[in-house]
């Protein structure tokens, strides 16, 4: 069962990105932020009391390289897209079971995808490092935060599409079904749930996440304290901070 992806690792599994600096008139994001401006972007997804003591990975041309080394178990990075779906922007912090399982995977397939290696080429390893042991599931609840205002991922109910994702808590929970947390799957994928404040349920198998939106009121609180930064990012996205 570990060689099944989750539909949110798919998301997270991410790169490849073709163009230079750019702005958000033009075609695509940037292959690369400013270093100073990806670390601030990478630690948004983090509550305050861990940013300070988090490692930071940034994304160069080589692929992931450590920009601050922390001491708190916690690492955040963001994931970028790939040529599916090249404007993904996903900051994120992994707590230390994360760092270990599922954020492995995603460094390991940005850095893959940096050396040259083709896209099937890179699923098949993934799959193979799943089957093998070499990405295990976590063993143990765990959280995954995904605070930042800034989370740029495909709309998931208009095809090519993108959206402002809201900000988020995820929870390692396997084989855990929408049903179970008293909803039908088909309601949970839609948008007005996911910004109705209740959890809801992405992924497949052993690597389901159990995930929990902020409320209205925590929302603003969240763009407040990143106003600085979504100024900064509508330079390169068309964000609409709700």
């Amino acid at each position: 069962m570990k060689k099944i992806i989750s539909v949110s690792l798919i998301l997270l599994l991410a790169l490849m990105l073709n163009s230079e600096y750019a702005t958000a008139n033009d075609a695509s994001l940037p292959a690369y932020l400013p270093e100073d401006l990806e670390i601030e972007l990478a630690l948004s997804a983090g509550p305050k009391a861990i940013r300070e003591a988090a490692t930071v990975l940034v994304l160069t041309e080589t692929g992931y390289k450590t920009a601050k080394e922390g001491t708190n178990g916690f690492l955040c990075l963001v994931v970028r897209g790939n040529a599916r779906f090249p404007d993904i922007v996903a900051p994120i912090c992994y707590d230390e079971i994360g760092a270990k399982t599922i954020g492995k995977v995603h460094i390991d397939s940005q850095n893959m995808r940096k050396q040259g290696v083709e896209e099937a080429e890179v699923q098949r390893r993934i799959a193979n490092g799943f089957r093998n042991g070499e990405y295990p599931t976590p063993e143990k609840a765990g959280l995954i935060y995904m605070l930042s205002p800034v989370v740029y991922v495909p709309d998931t109910e208009v095809r090519g599409e993108m959206m402002t994702y809201i900000p988020h808590y995820m929870i390692y929970a396997p084989y855990l079904t929408a049903e179970e947390i008293g909803f039908e799957s088909s309601v949970t994928r839609t948008k007005n749930h996911m910004f109705s404040g209740l959890p809801f349920i992405n992924g497949n198998g052993p690597h389901k996440l159990l995930v929990i939106p902020i409320g209205e009121k925590e929302r603003m609180e969240v763009a407040k304290d990143h106003e600085q930064l979504i100024t900064k990012m509508k330079e390169y996205l068309p964000l609409e901070i709700k």
